[in-house]
């Protein structure tokens, strides 16, 4: 009399023992999911002046630097994105040979200039053309935000008046740039680009072009 209780109770267990083995081995061969990473990134390279024709001919390349944090996405098919904040400092130089050129100064007069500054602090999105962060892969960058320009006076000596006045003015500013991923070890990639950047002025936009690279270190 207490065999049929005894099946009925196998009957129930037994499928539930089963079905449980077979979602835990589906769930042991299925990959892992891929979630975004948070990624330090660290820059430097060449400031090129471009325009105004005035800032061009004032002022030669120089170096820049800058660095920031970025939230990149989980790859998919045709690659990721990142988001970003990165602050960057570029300089360019005084120079005396073409400043006096330009505005047809005697050799024998004595000019006086300075460097210039550009600071910058940008939020950028960057879509990389790779399924995976292990892939060497080109990308592309796009950015907003504040630029701010800070550019000396600059005249000759024991003049009434500076040539170019100083010129300061904090603004709207964006870039674009091309750029290629080099991953090295597994937390470290390294990186080369260019961009185009312009600040929001009176003369139609300050504009320079930044070449260089960096380094991306996952966190």
């Amino acid at each position: 009399m207490k065999r049929p209780p005894l099946i009925l109770l196998l009957c129930l267990i037994l499928p539930s023992v089963l079905f449980s083995q077979t979602d835990t081995a589906a769930a042991a061969t299925e990959e892992p999911s891929v979630s975004g990473i948070w990624v330090a990134v660290a820059a430097g390279g060449w400031t090129i002046p471009f325009e105004p024709s005035e800032f061009k001919d004032q002022f030669k390349p120089n170096f820049n630097f800058g660095g920031g944090i970025a939230y990149s996405l989980p790859p998919g098919e045709a690659g990721y994105g990142e988001v970003s904040l990165l602050f960057h400092y570029y300089n360019v130089l005084f120079s005396r040979s073409d400043f006096t050129t330009a505005n047809n100064i005697p050799a024998s007069a004595t000019v006086y200039g300075y460097p210039g500054d550009i600071f910058t602090a940008m939020v950028q999105f960057r879509g990389v053309f790779a399924g995976s962060r292990d892939n060497i892969a080109p990308y592309f960058t796009t950015g907003m935000g504040f630029y701010h320009i800070a550019l000396p006076a600059l005249g000759i000596e024991n003049a009434a008046a500076p040539i170019s006045e100083e010129y300061k003015k904090s603004t709207f500013g964006w870039s674009v740039g091309l750029g290629v991923d080099v991953p090295v070890m597994d937390r470290l990639t390294f990186f080369a680009d260019g961009k185009f950047l312009l600040g929001v002025t009176e003369t139609n936009g300050h504009k320079l072009i930044s070449v260089g690279g960096g380094v991306r270190v996952t966190l």
